[in-house]
């Protein structure tokens, strides 16, 4: 009798373990159905870009916050709305950029920012005297509501 109430006992316990195993298991593969920080703002730098290219000031002004300030390469502090300037559809401004790549991030998650550094490649037209330009760029970025914005870039140009 004590055998057998011992035996009951240890597979209790097997089964116990069996099943908080699979309950571990399952969880294991359903937990992430939420981008991480690095992802969301790893694509808001990425639709940055896209916007700056495409001149989509629509999506520009949503990716900045409103008191947005960028540290130039040359060290001039512009303001969201001088950034924003040139992309007004009343300017005529031609821009050469013809394409914009940021890779290798470095990104630090807080609960509602992150600080991201970061290498972005801007590559212009044939006919203008700087092919490609590299510059080491550091993004703090805000949680606002339920989006993320940029409230400030500082970049430093690489040398090529």
């Amino acid at each position: 009798m004590k055998s057998t109430r011992h035996f009951l006992f240890v597979l209790a316990g097997f089964f116990a373990l069996h099943l908080a195993h699979a309950n571990t298991e399952d969880t294991k593969d359903n937990t992430r159905t939420e981008p991480t920080i690095e992802e969301e703002v790893t694509a808001l730098i990425r639709n940055f870009d896209k916007a700056v290219l495409e001149r989509d000031l629509a999506s520009l002004e949503s990716y900045l916050a409103d008191d947005f300030i960028m540290i130039t390469p040359i060290g001039s502090v512009l303001s969201r709305e001088q950034l924003l300037m040139p992309f007004q559809p009343d300017r005529t401004v031609k821009s050469q950029l013809v394409a914009a790549e940021t890779a290798d991030f470095i990104i630090h998650t807080y609960e509602y920012s992150a600080v991201v550094s970061a290498i972005t490649s801007h590559t212009f037209e044939a006919s203008s005297n700087r092919p490609v330009s590299k510059y080491r760029n550091t993004y703090t970025i805000i949680k606002n509501g339920d989006h993320w914005q940029i409230a400030a870039i500082h970049g430093f140009k690489l040398s090529n």
